[in-house]
């Protein structure tokens, strides 16, 4: 496909199995995606039968990565010979060029070229180097969905037929011939597709690269020996090796060795990874000099590679709202364009100017090739969410970008978000039966959780070496506390608001930790109780995430107005709030209250964008117009998000913001030039002030300066 016009007949066709709406076609991914119970098959005979060549995806990765290696093979042939074809119609257009150069001079036309030598050589270049587009052409019309070819078909077959009637009809030498006309147009459209496909392979670097960097084969522990086998074999708490120079096959926990890897591919870090027993390693990285031992916790689809491969991929195949309105103004256009050069000739022919009449109705059709209208919004949007994948910034699909662009406030959750989420406890208040007692107590509580305090929990019980079996009954109210039962005794623990909701007064504990210089300082309280009265507290601490007052800073500079949301007590978030330069810090907040802050936000005007990691940030991110997931928060945290960040930096979310704005004003300025160009041209074509050669190359630099437009917007250096 090399047009809205082409992509359009594929869509409809595919619609007539799928069903409207159900088909996306990305003419610069050259993909089409359906939402439908079809047969393969029949989808790929149905595009056949359009006209257009046709393959269905594997549904393993493996065989995608070959089936893409087979096509991109395929592309780079088809690339050589329309190079080929180039460098032949460039080196029979000279002639023509010196013989313009020198009627321009003053010489008279024809002074190098007799009419019968610009027939010959006028022949090659119509008929083998522009054979591609009347048979294009042809095609279009027997499916009554015409395009680019017919246009280019028309204007060179016009010029080219009215110059070989006079010289067959012997007309005389001084009498003006088109073949430079038609020869030029072929030679500049086959330029402009060749500078097209080098500048539209860069915008799709970032998926072609993500896909080869998966490996193919493994080394893995088996049958009490290590044997290579098919990574696709690779199963779940397998172990495997990576040995020095080999990319990482699956994610997975290091067991043994110590080595240093390179996760710029997956996570944008430039620095090397220093990694031992206990590190996590990213399927796709790529180690240094040391062996390392990995059991696996993710293979196949499930590795953090495949998943961004195929979000980006997700992303990349969406089609804006903007798009929308494209794809219907293609539809129409080029039968507008042929109704324009038919009126053209018809008005010039009537005022008695027969050859400014062909002449004209030739620019017309040539000029007004809709290549650059179809790919202005597909080419922006495959490089911008290249250039986010390579910065680690995951954008599920248009919409989010779409909205990513609209955003001026960031609201951030404050634990495991602005801090590091790895809190610790600062102190432990229970007079009645000891610190340790109460740790076992919430231990108990807490073996069964992930949540970052319960981590705390294991942490601390870890370091003073005390163990215990996991409660019974265990229930988890998110954003709350956990309950459970303890040898027969029902015990909670979690906030305040928790307890008091259980009917428990926190009594006279509450009065002694306030005299607690532990608690002085702590972010975050939780309460224990048991048998329905309180029994301890635990403070917590948590250190600031790294880079955290650089993002809110980035993000001010932006324009951005900064909220910080917390379930914690007002004191200790407003001292990190104050920390990083928040002004607007709501504390003290359950899961259902930062919906209610979110939507207050919203009711005021204002396109809110909110941060979060946790299980109980899930309602938030779901109800803010972009939710942004942190990529070491919770599975339920990045299902719930439109953009997820790969790696813990929260510089990316201003680099998030800066790419959706930056690839949204390429698409509004591609468009914009794309319709400009065409409501300039095609009226001095039809008024007779361009010429089908200078038609011929203007259209062609439009294709290509839409795209060089986006590859500029690819270049763009992630964090």
């Amino acid at each position: 496909m090399h047009c809205a016009g082409c992509a359009g007949t594929v869509e409809r066709a595919l619609e007539s199995l799928a069903g409207p709406g159900n088909v996306t076609v990305n003419v610069s991914l050259e993909r089409a995606d359906i939402r439908a119970a079809v047969d393969p098959v029949a989808a790929v005979a149905v595009v056949e039968a359009a006209g257009y060549g046709a393959t269905s995806r594997s549904v393993s990765p493996q065989q995608r990565r070959a089936d893409r290696e087979r096509l991109d093979a395929d592309r780079r042939a088809s690339d050589r010979r329309t190079v080929a074809l180039l460098a032949l119609a460039v080196l029979l257009f000279v002639p023509f060029m010196i013989d313009m150069g020198l009627a321009m001079a003053g010489f008279g036309h024809n002074t190098v070229l007799s009419p019968r030598m610009q027939l010959a050589l006028a022949i090659p270049v119509q008929f083998i180097c522009g054979w591609r587009f009347m048979k294009g052409a042809v095609q279009a019309t027997v499916r009554r969905s015409p395009n680019m070819d017919v246009l280019v078909a028309l204007g060179t077959l016009a010029a080219f037929g009215f110059s070989t009637w006079r010289v067959l009809t012997g007309g005389q030498t001084h009498e003006p011939l088109y073949f430079e006309g038609a020869v030029a147009i072929i030679t500049f459209v086959l330029l402009g597709k060749v500078l097209e496909a080098n500048a539209r392979s860069e915008t799709t670097d970032a998926l072609t690269a993500l896909e080869r960097e998966q490996v193919s084969t493994v080394l893995t522990f088996r049958d009490g020996a290590w044997i290579v086998v098919h990574v696709s074999s690779l199963r779940l708490g397998e172990y495997f090796a990576v040995r020095p120079g080999e990319r990482a096959a699956a994610d997975g926990v290091v067991t043994q060795g110590q080595s240093e890897m390179d996760e710029s591919l997956v996570t944008g870090e430039s620095t090397a990874q220093i990694k031992a027993a206990g590190s996590r390693i990213i399927a796709g990285a790529m180690n240094g000099t040391g062996m390392l031992t990995v059991e696996a916790t993710a293979v196949g689809e499930d590795t953090t590679l495949s998943r961004i491969a195929r979000l980006v991929d997700a992303a990349q195949t969406g089609k804006a709202p903007v798009q929308q309105l494209v794809d219907t103004i293609a539809r129409y256009f080029v039968p507008a364009v042929l109704c324009i050069a038919l009126a053209t000739a018809a008005i010039w022919w009537f005022l008695g100017y027969s050859e400014t009449a062909l002449l004209a109705a030739i620019s017309v059709l040539v000029i007004s090739c809709p290549c650059a209208l179809g790919l202005a919004t597909p080419v922006a949007l495959v490089a911008g969410t290249g250039v986010a994948a390579k910065a680690g910034i995951v954008v599920r699909d248009i919409d989010a970008l779409e909205a990513a662009a609209s955003i001026d406030t960031i609201a951030f959750d404050k634990t495991g978000t602005l801090t590091e989420g790895h809190p610790r406890i600062a102190a432990i208040s229970a007079p009645g039966i000891g610190s340790e007692d109460a740790l076992k107590l919430a231990l108990a509580l807490s073996l069964g959780s992930e949540h970052p305090l319960a981590s705390a929990i294991k942490a601390e019980a870890a370091d003073r070496d005390i163990s215990t079996d996991a409660a019974l009954n265990i229930a988890a109210v998110p954003g709350m506390g956990v309950r459970g039962d303890i040898n027969g005794v029902h015990a909670l623990f979690g906030s305040a608001e928790f307890i008091r909701g259980a009917g428990i007064s926190l009594g006279v504990l509450e009065q002694v930790i306030n005299r607690d210089p532990g608690f002085g300082d702590a972010q975050s309280i939780s309460w224990l109780a048991g048998a329905g009265r309180i029994i301890g507290a635990f403070a917590f601490v948590d250190g600031i995430r790294s880079h955290a007052e650089q993002a809110i800073a980035a993000l001010k500079s932006q324009g951005m107005h900064v909220v910080m949301l917390s379930g914690d007590r007002h004191p200790a978030a407003e001292a990190i709030a104050a920390k990083l330069g928040i002004t607007d810090c709501h504390a003290g907040l359950k899961p259902a209250d930062k919906v209610q802050v979110l939507r207050k936000l919203q009711l005021s005007g204002k396109k809110v964008a909110m941060v979060g990691d946790g299980l109980n940030d899930t309602p938030a991110l779901a109800a803010a117009s972009l939710g942004i997931a942190m990529g070491s928060g919770t599975d339920a945290a990045r299902a719930t998000a439109g953009i997820t960040l790969i790696r813990p930096d929260l510089r990316l979310v201003a680099k998030a913001i800066q790419v959706a704005k930056a690839t949204r004003t390429v698409i509004r300025q591609n468009l914009w030039f794309a319709f400009l160009f065409n409501g300039i041209g095609i009226p001095m074509a039809a008024l007779g002030l361009l010429t089908p050669t200078i038609a011929g190359a203007a259209m062609a630099a439009s294709s290509v300066l839409v795209v060089l437009n986006a590859v500029h917007l690819s270049r763009q250096n992630p964090l």
